[in-house]
């Protein structure tokens, strides 16, 4: 089952920000793609609140209103979020285009607020929904190299097998990468973690933890014993968390 895909947006115009909401909903009908739409007037605590809940997000975010800078919202956002998709929604391209182009905040586009807004706003928001639904996704290769997309909630656990790295799921088939743990920790998200240096399992798919053994089981009854004593109790730590 993969994940909804959440837009979650700032604009202290009224209008405005129900003019989004429609077309919003019209990319909605037109796509057959679900989504969640959340719309704030401010960064203010329900802003923060929505996006402490919520993951696979795309964000629609004005650079300026009434008590808030955008961009320093953004930079604020980036300490413990590097995988939510950012847009610049906004007016001021010649004033603060280039700024939030070159700085460090790894923004996915910007939309000018002008007469082609409502043409430019659809093409760049169904982008960022196709790529919000790929990232549900992880390329691997079968036993016979044959490369592959696999749903990422599938996976149970990645572990180390010689130089590749190997995935076991759900199902109980088995896939391979070359993509090192440590890169794929990063590429995964917050639903991983380690529970070995040479072993990564999806927090979601945990179903108990036998700490006296250091075995991990998941929802399918499979379970992996690569597990170090030094890791198992943050793991433990981290299941409520993911509830």
């Amino acid at each position: 089952m993969t994940k909804v895909i959440n837009i979650i947006g700032v604009d202290n115009n009224d209008n405005f920000r129900k003019h989004e909401k429609d077309l919003l909903l019209e990319i909605q009908k037109d796509e057959g793609i679900d989504f969640k739409i959340s719309l704030f007037k401010e960064y203010d605590q329900s802003f923060f609140q929505e996006l402490q809940h919520s993951e696979n997000n795309i964000l629609l975010l004005d650079i300026i209103t009434k008590e808030n800078d955008g961009i320093e919202v953004l930079r604020q956002i980036r300490q413990n979020d590097k995988r939510s998709l950012a847009i610049f929604v906004s007016g001021h391209e010649k004033t603060y285009g280039k700024k939030i182009l070159k700085d460090t905040l790894d923004i996915y586009t910007f939309i000018t607020k002008d007469i082609n807004f409502d043409k430019e706003f659809k093409q760049k928001i169904k982008l960022a929904l196709k790529e919000r639904e790929l990232n549900q996704f992880i390329q691997v290769y079968d036993e016979k190299n044959t490369a592959t997309l696999i749903p990422i909630d599938t996976i149970l656990y990645i572990s180390t097998e010689l130089r590749k790295m190997k995935i076991t799921t759900n199902d109980d088939k088995v896939f391979y990468t070359n993509t090192p743990l440590h890169k794929l920790l990063k590429q995964l998200g917050t639903d991983f973690a380690s529970c070995h240096r040479s072993c990564i399992i999806n927090l979601r798919r945990v179903q108990r933890i036998d700490k006296t053994n250091r075995i991990i089981y998941f929802d399918n009854q499979n379970s992996t014993n690569c597990v170090s004593r030094d890791k198992i109790k943050k793991i433990n730590e981290l299941i409520p968390k993911i509830g």
